[in-house]
């Protein structure tokens, strides 16, 4: 090491060029062990400096070749650009899911994945957890709604999808050089196995059983068409997961098609656009603000047993289905608000269902205001201090 520093210290002598030490350090990547504390590198006379991470181009590397540092310094940017996102969604009022999408991707999953073709690959569990995140804040939706269901009501292809296009784009640039190419030597040496790098990227591949991919990368067509099949298997997979989880077998009878729900269409006031998503999964949520100077609170009705009505004395799950049908405190707005479903034939197993099978606007207004007046109720009731 200190030969290959001697060799370059006399190019930049004999070129005339100057070395800003304050800014060069040098780092031993290594699988484990300590470095021997004798060990001293130098740039002609002066100390070099050895440190365990450098960040180069903007990437956290570390000593050990792994990239944990990578990821905390990315989602901790990422955090704050989704902060700003937020603001920026809530404060211009923004009710359209396809540009709170392109924000997102423009503004959030740009800065999260800057350079992830190179050290993402083994964290795509970790950039999905972080879109489900906005998903669920954009939505007003619980950590009960998984993010599969999120992305196929909201249209939202799934952020591994990224990380693979623009990954199979880096190895199709690649095998494009030249044979003296640097990068092209360094590919090929690590295109075996038993490299994290490239056993991840072949994971990836055989989960969707696309590894013959690899083979003639470096034609336009094919990585068009490797692109286009890996966004299928995903929502393929989303689709999977929906026909698989037993806690929303109404969800599968009303949610028949992989685009868009319609109420997102509607134009509907964002409050009422969240209820709506968070009743489709049988948790209806509703932001309130207890005096005009705290913070808004979230409350959930719940079900299980365990949650009987605080209210009545039926003994009944506090659900969904039991405020809007069965709790006598709530015959008010349920008379007022719910007038189109007074036919007495919802079962606790068909309510969501017949609800959603035919939407219109005005029912979604009507929804959400009778679970805004059930919840004023409910405060009145309980001595809960609601500003509404």
């Amino acid at each position: 090491m200190q030969r290959l520093i001697n060799r370059t210290v006399t190019f930049f002598e004999t070129n005339h060029l100057k070395v800003n030490l304050k800014k060069t350090k040098i780092v031993v990547f290594r699988k484990g062990g300590k470095i021997a504390k004798e060990t001293v590198f130098k740039w002609a006379s002066e100390k070099d400096e050895l440190v365990k991470t450098y960040t180069y181009l903007g990437l956290p590397e570390s000593s050990s070749g792994k990239y944990s540092l990578a990821l905390e310094h990315f989602l901790r940017k990422a955090k704050v650009a989704l902060a700003k996102l937020m603001n920026l969604i809530f404060r211009g009022k923004i009710n359209s899911i396809k540009v709170c999408g392109n924000l997102f991707k423009s503004l959030v999953s740009s800065t999260l994945l800057y350079g992830a073709p190179v050290w993402g690959l083994t964290f795509l569990k970790d950039f999905e957890n972080f879109q489900t995140q906005f998903l669920r804040r954009l939505c007003n939706s619980t950590t009960l709604t998984p993010g599969y269901i999120l992305r196929l009501e909201t249209d939202t292809v799934n952020i591994k999808y990224y990380v693979f296009k623009s990954t199979l784009k880096l190895v199709c640039k690649t095998s494009r050089r030249n044979g003296t190419s640097l990068m092209k030597d360094c590919y090929r040496a690590i295109s075996n196995v038993k490299y994290p790098w490239f056993k991840a990227l072949h994971s990836m591949l055989n989960e969707a059983s696309m590894t013959e991919v690899l083979e003639d990368i470096d034609e336009t067509q094919t990585l068009k068409s490797a692109c286009g099949r890996y966004r299928e298997w995903l929502i393929n997979q989303d689709v999977k997961s929906l026909l698989e989880d037993g806690r929303f077998t109404q969800l599968r009878s009303f949610k028949t098609h992989i685009n868009v729900s319609n109420f997102y269409a509607m134009n509907l006031k964002w409050p009422v656009v969240c209820l709506v998503q968070n009743l489709r999964v049988n948790s209806p949520r509703i932001p309130f603000q207890p005096t005009p100077y705290l913070n808004y609170i979230n409350y959930c009705w719940r079900t299980g047993k365990e949650y009987n009505c605080s209210l009545c004395n039926l003994t009944d799950c506090e659900d969904a289905y039991h405020v809007m049908f069965k709790c006598p405190h709530y015959g008010t707005p349920r008379k007022r608000y719910l007038q189109k479903y007074a036919d007495n034939t919802f079962t606790r197993d068909n309510f969501l269902i017949k609800i959603f099978s035919k939407l219109t606007r005005s029912d979604c207004n009507n929804l959400y205001y009778f679970w805004r007046n059930a919840m004023k109720i409910r405060a009145l009731y309980l001595n809960e201090m609601v500003d509404f």
